[in-house]
């Protein structure tokens, strides 16, 4: 508890943590098979949402030096290149791109 303690105090929201580490643990547990994939993905999740400016004080988050993550990650083209990427992963386990 203390280390949630501290995270919870820079990201100053309680609620917040839970919120996160509920879905952390979803994620988990949805992923039953694998547990440690569906962490990693979980994580990978936090550390995308976690990308643009501060509310509060608006210093950068994870932007490296872009000024277009500024505004966060966008919705759109992040939710197309997941698909893209998921269909990607399926045509390389199928190791055909067209079926005969």
């Amino acid at each position: 508890m203390p280390w949630l303690s501290q995270v919870a105090y820079y990201l100053h929201s309680v609620e917040m943590i839970v919120i996160m580490l509920f879905g952390i643990s979803l994620i988990a547990s949805i992923a039953a098979r694998d547990t440690l994939k569906g962490l990693i993905a979980g994580f990978f999740g936090l550390m995308l949402g976690s990308i643009g400016a501060d509310v509060i004080y608006a210093t950068p988050r994870g932007t490296f030096g872009f000024l277009e993550l500024y505004d966060r990650v966008p919705l759109i083209p992040a939710l197309v290149g997941l698909f893209a990427i998921s269909e990607a992963f399926a045509v390389i386990e199928r190791r055909a791109i067209v079926r005969d």
